[in-house]
């Protein structure tokens, strides 16, 4: 069984590896997931927020980091981006 995590990072890597549409690209892996409401909801909320807030994560992230962002593997690139949006972002995480 899939966690929330792995299920925004599988959804975020479809919409990174396939220029896919974001909206139908969640539903599609939400509706196949056996998550709770109140999984899918954490989902959304953090694939929806890393979408939103790419520019400012990347940013971050090439403050931070010794290599430049368009050299980073995209999973790494995609999981930095998720947890640092839960870290600016999410308050009960």
């Amino acid at each position: 069984m899939e966690s929330s995590r792995q299920t925004a990072f599988s959804a975020l890597m479809r919409v990174e590896k396939d220029s896919s549409y974001s909206n139908i690209t969640l539903d599609s892996v939400l509706s196949k997931s056996n998550l709770s409401q109140r999984d899918k909801n954490f989902v959304s909320g953090i694939f929806y927020g890393v979408i939103e807030k790419r520019l400012f994560l990347d940013y971050n992230i090439s403050v931070y980091s010794d290599r430049p962002l368009n050299e980073l593997d995209v999973k790494i690139a995609v999981i930095l981006r998720m947890g640092l949006y839960q870290i600016f972002f999410m308050d009960k995480v």
